[in-house]
């Protein structure tokens, strides 16, 4: 059966991209041709396009190297090397439409693992996650190991995410959060599998060295001086060296914030102990048979808690900066924790066997609801209305916000630029007027640059009546328009460098409207 996949894999994330790998690995051994849906979040889009304007490294840059990580660079760079290698991804998909173009090849579709089910922090959630674009006529539709996050309700979107939850012919989760949010919100109680990452070994894979002999690793963001402390007191004990991998330590004899995905492996492979408050360096700890403690995380509390409870492991709970005792540190029983997780990895692939076959329920396919659109679902304001001047900024803030820090990524809160356009043709008759007039005044008239400003007008217009990013575009075309209009109207304005300065300070004057 041809199978697609899709999760937050465009993030640089380690964990991220592994568990995608994993649940591609493991459908590929049952004899299913699978493809990563290559989904880009709305913000990577923007982002992409300031990659290739060269912008991204003037935004980034000096926060970079002014926090003393510029490795972030490097490490984006190898995350995507490995992606481009051991993914076999379609290509990009942002729009709901490029979405059904891509998945069209597949006869079922997975979404997960990790947070597929959460929200952002303004309550939008992300639908393509849920499946939102596929067609469940055609298409058998699947969540495996899904996760709301710290989400146990979703407000005002329950009734929209009942009907994304039953358009699904197999529903499981990784947490009982999820499990109690499912079961309230559809009636069916869910089966709780375990990440894909704990059903592959990885060992196809080519590690490269550990980065020392006898090391105790550090994977998280503890954002504490003591707990930092207490790390370098216990490998000083255990005489061994502190490496910290992803973030930067102040404690440790190594960081590794740089690592790629391969490497990130090999360091978690060959610990002799493990820190952790991240949920995959929990995954991969008990994978690997590491000792391992785990730390208090607002972020991952609950995905956190979950496994160690479930698994009896409350003993590897250390309170953040709290020193771990004597017993503590003679190391944990691996056998029955692998004993104790072998019935969830038997039941975790009958659930990737089930999603390989055909659907028996046709009839009850055909009963559901084809299409609920991404803009609909998330929608900012009711149709037919623009955005006001104080939500465009707002949302051009998060955006910017979003190029810089992944973890508040979210989908698009307002209708695609096409449906605004069309519910707004007046006033985009008007600003097209006005743009038109603004150019054929300065063509004729030519007072040097006095006509320069004029070109605000269709661009404000445009933004505030229509949409920012239409307002934006032809922010763009606007710049470029008044400077070909003077070069080509004043001899004095003949020189490329000249017309490529006055572009630069046109738009610099428009976009910072």
């Amino acid at each position: 059966m041809r199978i697609g996949t899709i999760s937050f894999t465009t993030i640089d994330n380690y964990g991220a991209i592994l568990q995608a790998y994993a649940l591609a690995k493991v459908l590929e051994r049952e004899g299913h041709k699978v493809g990563i849906i290559d989904y880009r979040l709305p913000d990577l889009q923007l982002r992409n396009w300031l990659h290739l304007m060269h912008l991204t490294y003037t935004i980034h840059a000096p926060l970079a190297v002014a926090s003393g990580v510029p490795e972030l660079f490097v490490r984006s760079a190898r995350i995507e090397q490995f992606r481009k290698e051991y993914l076999n991804r379609t290509r990009p998909a942002w729009t709901d439409d490029e979405l059904r173009e891509v998945s069209a090849q597949f006869d079922s579709l997975i979404t997960g693992s990790d947070e597929i089910f959460r929200n952002d922090r303004e309550g939008n959630i992300f639908p393509p996650l849920f499946l939102n674009f596929a067609d469940p006529r055609r298409q058998k539709l699947v969540a495996y190991a899904a996760c709301s996050g710290l989400v146990n309700d979703y407000g005002d979107k329950n009734d929209v995410v009942t009907k994304l939850l039953n358009r699904f012919d197999i529903l499981s989760v990784r947490d009982e959060t999820t499990r109690a949010l499912v079961k309230k919100l559809t009636g069916t109680d869910p089966r709780v599998v375990l990440d894909p990452t704990l059903l592959w070994n990885f060992d196809e894979l080519p590690l490269p060295e550990p980065p020392e002999k006898n090391y105790v690793l550090v994977y998280g963001f503890f954002k504490s001086p003591r707990t930092d402390r207490m790390v370098r007191a216990v490998a000083d004990q255990l005489g061994a060296s502190v490496v910290s991998v992803g973030w930067a330590s102040k404690y440790a004899h190594r960081n590794l914030v740089a690592a790629d995905t391969l490497q990130w492996l090999s360091c978690l492979k060959n610990a002799r102990l493990v820190f952790t408050n991240c949920y995959h360096g929990l995954m991969f700890s008990t994978l690997y048979q590491r000792d391992f403690f785990v730390f208090e995380s607002d972020k991952a509390r609950i995905k956190l808690h979950d496994f160690i409870h479930r698994f009896s492991l409350t003993s590897r709970l250390v309170p953040s900066g709290e020193s771990p005792s004597r017993k503590q540190l003679e190391g944990m029983d691996h056998q029955a924790l692998q004993q104790g997780i072998k019935p969830y990895v038997s039941d975790s692939i009958g659930c990737l066997a089930e999603a390989g076959q055909n659907r028996e329920n046709k009839k009850k396919a055909d009963s559901r609801e084809v299409r609920l659109e991404t803009h609909a679902i998330n929608r900012a304001l009711p149709p037919g209305r623009s955005l006001g001047a104080k939500s465009q900024l707002c949302e051009v803030g998060i955006h910017m916000g979003h190029l810089i820090w992944e973890g508040i990524l979210s989908p698009l809160t307002c209708p695609p630029l096409k449906i605004q356009v069309k519910q707004h043709k007046p006033a985009v008759l008007v600003g097209g007027f006005l743009f038109v007039a603004v150019l054929w005044l300065h063509f004729y008239s030519n007072p040097h640059l006095v006509f320069l400003p004029l070109y605000l007008l269709p661009c404000t217009w445009l933004s505030m009546k229509v949409n920012l990013r239409l307002g934006v575009v032809v922010t763009l075309v606007a710049a470029v328009s008044g400077a070909v209009v003077q070069y080509h109207n004043d001899v004095d304005f003949h020189s490329w460098p000249v017309m490529a300065w006055n572009i630069t300070g046109q738009e610099w004057k428009s976009t910072s409207l």
